[in-house]
């Protein structure tokens, strides 16, 4: 009994460490991460760890309630990709010279609204192509209102933050799934 307690501790605690590297790795490997704010993986990072150590110590019972689990989390690690690619797609402007990623907004500032409204650049506006944002140096704030700006960023992070807090609930839910088959299998 003591080494099947000794053997969860070490997986367990493994697993964490895998939860909290993930969204590091990933963002480096990949650029998957949002632009703002510098350094993200330690914001989903920290959470993560939270909710493994959170799913550890309130598995499921029985196989069944497990399985739904498991549905539920990989449901929603893919409408958060789409909604992630999605908003980032609409919202998302890559610098050609330096390569940054610069988020607009969906609010457009009065003056931008002025040059709308005369059949200006900013025709479009929100929605303007890169060509009206190189037009202002890759300012945003000369296009959006910095409160727009702002919560696109907020909801870029946030999709990307509970987009790992699934994975890592749907790993750790999988994990106590073959722990909860194994002990039955011993068990009989």
């Amino acid at each position: 009994m003591d080494e099947d307690l000794q053997s969860f501790d070490r997986a367990t605690i493994s697993t964490i460490l895998l939860a909290v590297l993930f969204p590091f790795l990933l963002g480096k490997a990949f650029g998957f991460e949002p632009p703002w704010p510098d350094e993200p993986g330690y914001i989903a990072g920290f959470m993560n760890a939270l909710v493994a150590f959170i799913c550890f110590s309130n598995v499921a019972r029985s196989q069944k309630a497990l399985r739904k689990k498991q549905k539920i989390a990989v449901t929603l690690c893919l409408v958060l990709i789409v909604a992630y690619l999605a908003v980032t797609g609409l919202f998302v402007y890559e610098e050609p010279t330096t390569g940054s990623k610069i988020v607009s907004g969906f609010q457009c500032t009065d003056v931008a609204l002025q040059i709308k409204n005369a059949g200006g650049f900013f025709e479009e506006c929100p929605f303007v192509g890169s060509a009206v944002l190189e037009s202002t140096g890759y300012r945003p704030e000369l296009i959006w209102t910095a409160f727009s700006i702002r919560t696109v960023q907020i909801f870029l992070i946030s999709i990307w933050v509970i987009f790992f807090l699934s994975v890592t609930y749907g790993c750790a839910v999988s994990y106590a799934f073959v722990r909860h088959r194994e002990k039955r299998r011993h068990n009989k």
